[in-house]
């Protein structure tokens, strides 16, 4: 069982359990541009992937956040090089948001990933336009996703789907400016997922 502090929001029935499939294209934008809307998305490079996650703590010091350890694997379908897999894992805050007889949480983790071979869209990012030298990359970089999702089964008003959410995700990896043995570039992928807490 998570541990559970005093609630000012009532516990919507949830289990501290969770297992995610998300899928989604890359976007050759930083997340900085991503996150003010300048998107240049590519449907050259794919992923899909699984996610599963234990519920920490619940309702943090009275407030509607919950913690989550996750770890999931991740299928890339790259363009021009061999397809690549990447284990992950990283902690996870949620923040529930009530109303209109749903619930939406918004979602951030921070945790640290590794790939078999680095990913070409990364590769594509520390490439110099003008040279065509490609900077320092590396398999395992600092890990980020930013999510927003719905219960699916309060949405449409249907009670065998509660406690299923779909969402958005922004999944990001990244060498933090060089923090990452020197790496300044990384990838960003939207996906659309499907999470059932149990």
């Amino acid at each position: 069982m998570c541990v559970t502090l005093t609630s000012l929001y009532p516990y919507n029935g949830d289990g501290d359990f969770s297992v995610r499939l998300g899928s989604g294209y890359a976007d050759m934008k930083d997340l900085t541009e991503i996150l003010v809307g300048d998107t240049n998305v590519t449907k050259d490079y794919k992923v899909v992937n699984l996610d599963l996650g234990y519920r920490l703590f619940e309702d943090i010091a009275n407030y509607p956040f919950d913690l989550f350890i996750r770890a999931g694997v991740s299928y890339f379908d790259e363009l021009t090089r061999k397809d690549t897999l990447e284990s992950y894992i990283y902690l996870k805050l949620y923040w529930k948001l009530d109303f209109w007889d749903n619930q939406i949480r918004l979602g951030v983790g921070e945790g640290i990933s590794t790939t078999e071979r680095v990913l070409e869209v990364e590769i594509i990012d520390e490439t110099d336009p003008n040279t065509g030298n490609v900077g320092k990359t590396e398999h395992t970089l600092n890990y980020i996703e930013l999510t927003v999702d719905f219960d699916l089964g309060l949405l449409i008003g249907v009670e065998e789907l509660e406690d299923f959410y779909i969402g958005y995700m922004i999944k990001h990896r990244s060498g933090i400016f060089g923090a990452f043995d020197g790496v300044h570039g990384g990838s960003n992928y939207h996906l659309l997922t499907l999470e059932k807490n149990f």
